[in-house]
C-alpha cells in the first residue's frame, strides 16, 4: 500500500545485549539526501506497556538486548533511509548481561530494570519483584503439600524446557512480516491491535482518544506475535516529525528475530507425589518464563498459564509458583496458546515418565486424576458439569485412534524407510487470561 508522499522507515539496532548509551550522534543522517526525520530515545520521553510501563519507544539511556531501536530514520525511499541508519553513530559502554532465567534470579545478577520499583503496572493484578528481575510472581495454592507428599508412595522431580521462538510471519501475504503505517495530521494509523492503539496513542502525543482512528488492512497472519503494541508508536512520532506525512515501516527478517518480540522460553521444575496407582497426591510447580528485556504480554501469559497450570487434573495438594523473569534478550510475547502449551507439555510429559516408572498404562494415569463433577480445581473453582467431561474426551480420543498400551511403542512404518510411526495421548485445558463473563443484549 503506497500513499501520496509516503516515507519510509529504517531502524538503527544495538550491537549489544546490554550497555549504556554515551552518545548518539544523527548529524550526519540529518544532512543526507532524502532524510525526512530521524529520532533518538531523547526525543521520545515516553514509556508504554499493556501491563508493566517500562518500555521506551527508542532506547534511552541504555540498551536491554542485541537488536534494539536506538534511532529511527524516515526518509523519501528504503534506500536513503537505510544509509541514514548507517551514518548514525552510538557510543556505547557494555554492561553485563543476564542471558538466562536462573541466572537473573541469583542473588547480585545485575538488574536489567534498576527502577522496576518505579515502574507503573496493574497493581492487585501482576506483582513485579523490584531488585529481583521478577516482572510479575503468580502464586497457586491449595491444601498442604508437604502433607500430600508424606502420603505419596513416591515421589519424582523431573526438569522441562521450552526454547523460545519467533513468529516467523513469510516475507509475503499471507502472512505478511509485522509492519505498519501511520500519518499523524488525521490521527490514522494502520495496526493489528486497533483497540490497545487507541488506547496508548493519547498517551504519547498528547490528542484525544475521540481524534484518533485505527484502520486493519488485510496484512496477513500474527499468531500472537502482532497482538502488542511495537511498531507503531514509532511510525507516528516520524510521521509527527516529519510534519505529518505517512510514514511505513516493514521489518526486516534480522528485525523479526532481534528486535521484535517472539514466544517466552520457559524452564519448568515439577515435584510430583503418586501413590503406586499412579493417583496424585501433591504437585510442587515453579514455572520460569523467559521474558526478555520488557514485560509485554508475559506477565498476563506467566499468569493464566498458571491457572491452568496442573493440568485438567484433581490435585488435592498443590503449590505452584509462576514467575516471568527479565533476562537480556528480544522480550517476548503472545504465541498460540498464550502459555497453556509449554506449561502443560511439561505436565504431560511428567506424567507419561511417571507412568513408565511405575509400570502404569499412561491412558490410565489420566484416567484417574482427570476432573470430574464435583471436583474442585488447584484455584478451588467447583468443577461441575457445564465445564465437560474430560474423562469422556480421553476416552472418545483412545477409541478414536486405536490407542492401547502394548501399541505405544514405536514402528516402522516401512522397513528400513527410517519413518516410524507412534500414537499417545495428552490433555490440555486452558484458562482465560481475563476473568470470564457473560452477556446478551435484549431489543
Amino acid at each position: 500500500m503506497v500513499l501520496p508522499r509516503m516515507l519510509h522507515a529504517r531502524l538503527k539496532l544495538s550491537p549489544h545485549a546490554s550497555a549504556r548509551i554515551v552518545a548518539i550522534d544523527t548529524e550526519k543522517a540529518r544532512k543526507l539526501p532524502g532524510v525526512r526525520a530521524v529520532l533518538t530515545g531523547a526525543d521520545l520521553p515516553y514509556k508504554l506497556g499493556l501491563y508493566m510501563v517500562d518500555k521506551d519507544i527508542l532506547a534511552r539511556d541504555r540498551v536491554r538486548h542485541q537488536g534494539e531501536a536506538v534511532a529511527a530514520v524516515a526518509a523519501d525511499t528504503v534506500e536513503q533511509a537505510e544509509a541514514a541508519v548507517r551514518a548514525i553513530e552510538v557510543t556505547y559502554e557494555p554492561l553485563p548481561a543476564v542471558l538466562d532465567v536462573h541466572a537473573s534470579l541469583a542473588s547480585g545478577a545485575p538488574q536489567v530494570h534498576p527502577d522496576l520499583a518505579s515502574y507503573s503496572w496493574m497493581k492487585g493484578v501482576f506483582f513485579p519483584v523490584p531488585g529481583n528481575n521478577t516482572a510479575h510472581h503468580q502464586k497457586i495454592r491449595k491444601g498442604d503439600v508437604e502433607r500430600g507428599f508424606a502420603e505419596a508412595d513416591r515421589v519424582f522431580t523431573f526438569e522441562f524446557r521450552n526454547r523460545r521462538c519467533s513468529t516467523c510471519p513469510w516475507r509475503r501475504t499471507p502472512p505478511s512480516p509485522r509492519l505498519c503505517r501511520a500519518a499523524s495530521r488525521d490521527h490514522h494509523l494502520g495496526a493489528v491491535p486497533l483497540h490497545r492503539a487507541l488506547a496508548l496513542l493519547p498517551h504519547f502525543q498528547g490528542a484525544a482518544r475521540a481524534r484518533c482512528a485505527c484502520a486493519c488492512h488485510n496484512v496477513g497472519g500474527g499468531f500472537g506475535g502482532k497482538a502488542g503494541i511495537h511498531l507503531e508508536p514509532l511510525v507516528y512520532c516520524l510521521s509527527k516529525a516529519a510534519g505529518g506525512r505517512p510514514v511505513k515501516i516493514i521489518a526486516t527478517r534480522e528485525e523479526e528475530f532481534n528486535t521484535l518480540p517472539s514466544r517466552q522460553g520457559l524452564t519448568s521444575r515439577i515435584k510430583t507425589g503418586v501413590k503406586k496407582d499412579g493417583r496424585l497426591t501433591a504437585l510442587e510447580i515453579e514455572f520460569l518464563w523467559d521474558a526478555g528485556a520488557y514485560a509485554d504480554y508475559g506477565v498476563n501469559i506467566g499468569r493464566a498459564a498458571a491457572y491452568a497450570g496442573a493440568g485438567p487434573y484433581v490435585v488435592p495438594n498443590c503449590k505452584l509458583d509462576s514467575k516471568v523473569v527479565y533476562t537480556n534478550k528480544v522480550y517476548g510475547t503472545a504465541y498460540r496458546g498464550f502459555g497453556h502449551l509449554e506449561a502443560l507439555w511439561g505436565i504431560e510429559r511428567n506424567l507419561d515418565l511417571i507412568a513408565r516408572a511405575l509400570g502404569v498404562d499412561p491412558y490410565e494415569i489420566r484416567r484417574k486424576n482427570l476432573l470430574r463433577p464435583g471436583e474442585t480445581t488447584i484455584t478451588g473453582e467447583l468443577f461441575t458439569q457445564g465445564h465437560g467431561r474430560p474423562d469422556e474426551c480421553l476416552r472418545l480420543v483412545k477409541e478414536a485412534i486405536g490407542y492401547d498400551a502394548k501399541g505405544r511403542a514405536l514402528k516402522p512404518v516401512k522397513p528400513g524407510s527410517g519413518k516410524v510411526r507412534a500414537k499417545g495421548l495428552a490433555m490440555l485445558h486452558k484458562a482465560p487470561a481475563m476473568p470470564t463473563y457473560t452477556s446478551c443484549s435484549v431489543v
